[in-house]
């Protein structure tokens, strides 16, 4: 009597393309042999079984994990270079727990050869950032993260490469900025009723910058009074969409953020859209692929591929993604301090086989100005 078969498909993911074979294999079949037995290893023997990540729908998962009917395999290509770019962090100017000149030495530190700052609507860290840079032999790129409001959702849009001194930037910042100290007193206020009191007064503790007071100042605060343990456990408590301390807020549109960094001289990029697609109010592939052709015809140039938040085959996805929408692919840590982040600065993932990198801008850029 022959063995129960199980139906399967193996995919073989790529920036560039996507191979899908689909076999029946024994039933108790591992997710290791599911792949052996595909044969797709003959197709492309870069593959290493041994150092290789697999999903099973975007799950990552463990090579003797037993298969099930319509499981769908995935092989991520390993991560075989760490990037020395990190093009997306955090200083005190916004919510950052370390000074610019402290980001720039522990990235020096950590083996960094290229960083932007990019605090959140400000840019007044840059000149401090740039001094550091320049002593420690340090190629530096003047960053910022613009708060934006697209449809329902809250987006961050990362600029690079940009001029601080662009008027429109500095009054466009300014006016997203403003808006900030009206809303975490709303936050107060809400937390209030839930019986956390005096929580405005320690939140602007944290911060350097009163001006850019936000929720990651309100985090801090709580775990220091002992409401949670973390500024993540916080977030899930209290300050994420839906929660007690959650106030929405109407940041900058769309069309000038990408303006305001265009008109510059710096190029757009979607951060983290990984963060985008979890959580109460997030979107789902449609209206990530509606989001991801606005902001490609608006002027937008990349997309963050590599970062703090991102998972193995969520490089992939968006590696995918810039390769539809034709953007450049982007990398950083998205590092707030110590002990607070997704991932330390620097020592990034490389970016998946097929990716353009963002640095190919100011290549082209360097080019014009040469010509």
């Amino acid at each position: 009597m022959s063995a129960e078969k199980i139906h399967i498909e193996v995919v073989y993911a790529l920036a560039h393309e996507q191979t899908l074979l689909m076999l029946d294999v024994p039933k108790g079949t591992t997710l290791i042999d599911g792949v052996k037995l595909s044969g797709i290893t003959n197709k492309y023997p870069e593959i290493d079984l041994e150092k290789s990540k697999f999903g099973i729908f975007s799950k990552l998962s463990k090579a003797d994990v037993i298969l099930r009917e319509k499981d769908r395999i995935e092989i991520y290509r390993p991560l075989v270079g760490m990037l020395d770019f990190d093009l997306h962090c955090h200083s005190t100017f916004s919510d950052g727990t370390l000074t610019p000149t402290q980001i720039v030495a522990r990235a020096s530190e950590r083996g960094v050869t290229m960083l932007a700052l990019t605090d959140h609507d400000d840019t007044d860290g840059l000149a401090e950032a740039r001094d550091a840079a320049e002593k420690c032999g340090m190629s530096f790129i003047n960053g910022v993260e613009i708060s934006v409001s697209w449809r329902k959702h809250t987006l961050h849009i990362v600029g690079l490469g940009i001029d601080p001194n662009h008027p429109p930037l500095v009054e466009g910042l300014k006016k997203v900025r403003s808006g900030r100290g009206e809303r975490a007193q709303k936050m107060a206020d809400e937390l209030a009723k839930v019986g956390i009191g005096g929580v405005l007064q320690g939140a602007y503790k944290f911060t350097t910058n009163p001006n850019m007071i936000g929720r990651t100042h309100f985090a801090r605060f709580l775990v220091e009074s002992g409401h949670c343990k973390d500024v993540k456990s916080v977030f899930n408590r209290y300050l994420a969409s839906g929660k007690p301390g959650y106030v929405p807020h109407q940041w900058a549109d769309l069309a000038d953020a990408i303006s305001w960094i265009c008109g510059s001289g710096g190029i757009a990029v979607l951060a983290h859209p990984g963060r985008y697609m979890v959580g109460r109010r997030s979107m789902g592939k449609q209206t990530m692929h509606e989001l991801l052709g606005v902001f490609a015809e608006l002027g937008g140039g990349a997309v963050e591929v590599v970062t703090g938040s991102h998972t193995p085959p969520q490089y992939a996805e968006f590696a995918r993604y810039a390769e539809e929408f034709g953007l450049l692919c982007s990398c950083g840590s998205d590092f707030h301090g110590p002990g607070e982040s997704y991932r330390d600065l620097g020592k990034l993932p490389d970016l998946p086989l097929g990716c353009r990198p963002v640095w190919e801008h100011w290549q082209h850029v360097s080019a014009l100005k040469a010509a």
